[in-house]
């Protein structure tokens, strides 16, 4: 019963981490008390002692290859920043990754029972429904936020838009009693995403989407035909959705108009690729903008980065790093693209799947690698369950 309510607080208190990115957040604050304060201090008393309570590990080649990458990924920047310095914004990113999702990750492998992770996956969907209706009831002050694009406690518009439609996700291809009446909240997840403005999110969906019903149609063919009806009907609702300054609009012609910041994106790619022939081994976390702005015209502040998962492990913490996530990706989809095609009762596997591989595609167009946390999340709890599945298929 202890270990019931230890495990229930740490899935909570690690949800809110998740949501928020940080140890701090002065913009949480409820009658003078900041908290991000007390439930940091949980995540952090409760994941250390689910840490070393662990005491069983076994070891295999995805584990390896994910423990390795971690450990070089977090020891290689304190290096690289005796030799490009170090600033606020390197720091914060860091000390996220090192303190909250790696410990997620570590807890998620080692400590967690299946019963634990689907609990965790319906609290998160629980934090996706939290933000929708933050979001809702900010919806009349859209105009005032920056750009006209919706955000809220999850972070700016692109990771807002991507709880959205993780929310999408659970409930489609997670099993559970009460789903058809979850299927009514769809709309609502799908329209408050439109409301973002961010294209990452909404295309890694329909791209995710099409991959799997291109495979399952038939047996599908109901489900598409609703999903396709609902998202139409999200989009007429938004572009219809005008206050004085037209946000509802402004953010649907956004989403759609592909050429919308490109030159942008392109010279973060140039800037990129040239300063991998100059510090191979990396520059360090949040020193990409200093670094990359000696070699364009186009100054980036220090908060800036490479938006892309690749692009930013290569020019910050070095290509050894890279190459450990490539081969870690290789792994993984070597003896994963099957799990499309797994019976129904394999379906938690392939949900942990879906899911990685949707926030994979996100992190290929947007978002630094604390904006991709949950990516890393998804992908440890996949490793979880792909080792349990292949434990039981040899017995």
């Amino acid at each position: 019963m202890l270990d019931y309510i230890i495990k229930n607080i740490y899935l909570f208190s690690a949800a809110a981490m998740l949501s928020i990115g940080h140890f701090y957040d002065d913009r949480l604050v409820i009658y003078n008390i900041n908290i991000t304060l007390i439930i940091s201090s949980f995540y952090t008393i409760i994941s250390l002692f689910l840490i070393l309570k662990s005491n069983k590990m076994t070891i295999s080649v995805l584990k390896f290859i994910f423990y390795l990458f971690a450990i070089l990924l977090v020891s290689i920047t304190p290096v690289n920043w005796l030799i490009y310095d170090v600033n606020d914004y390197g720091l914060d990113k860091f000390i996220s990754f090192a303190l909250i999702v790696i410990p997620c990750c570590y807890i998620a492998i080692e400590v967690l029972s299946k019963q634990d992770i689907n609990r965790f996956l319906w609290i998160l969907f629980g934090v996706s429904t939290m933000l929708l209706l933050l979001g809702l009831f900010n919806l009349e002050e859209i105009s005032s936020f920056e750009g006209g694009r919706m955000t809220a406690m999850g972070g700016g518009p692109i990771v807002f838009s991507r709880w959205m439609i993780f929310a999408v996700l659970v409930i489609l291809f997670n099993k559970n009693q009460y789903s058809k009446y979850l299927y009514l909240l769809i709309p609502l997840f799908l329209f408050m995403s439109f409301t973002t403005g961010s294209r990452g999110p909404l295309y890694s969906f329909v791209i995710i989407l099409f991959f799997y019903f291109l495979f399952s149609f038939r047996r599908n063919f109901i489900k598409i035909i609703v999903l396709v009806f609902l998202i139409i009907s999200s989009i007429t609702t938004l572009s219809l959705t005008e206050n004085d300054k037209g946000a509802g609009s402004q953010s649907t012609s956004r989403i759609f108009n592909i050429s919308s910041g490109s030159y942008s994106r392109v010279d973060r790619v140039n800037r990129s690729v040239k300063l991998v022939s100059i510090t191979p081994f990396g520059v360090g976390f949040g020193n990409w903008a200093q670094e990359s702005n000696k070699l364009s015209d186009h100054q980036h502040e220090d908060k800036q980065y490479a938006h892309n998962i690749f692009l930013e492990l290569i020019n910050e913490s070095g290509i050894v790093v890279l190459l450990l996530f490539i081969i870690l990706l290789i792994t993984i989809l070597d003896s994963s693209l099957f799990l499309l095609f797994f019976q129904e009762n394999y379906y938690f596997v392939r949900l942990t799947f879906i899911l990685f591989v949707y926030l994979f595609i996100n992190a290929l167009v947007s978002g630094d690698i604390v904006d991709n946390r949950l990516m890393f999340i998804m992908l440890a709890l996949f490793i979880r369950e792909r080792i349990s599945l292949q434990k039981i298929r040899n017995e």
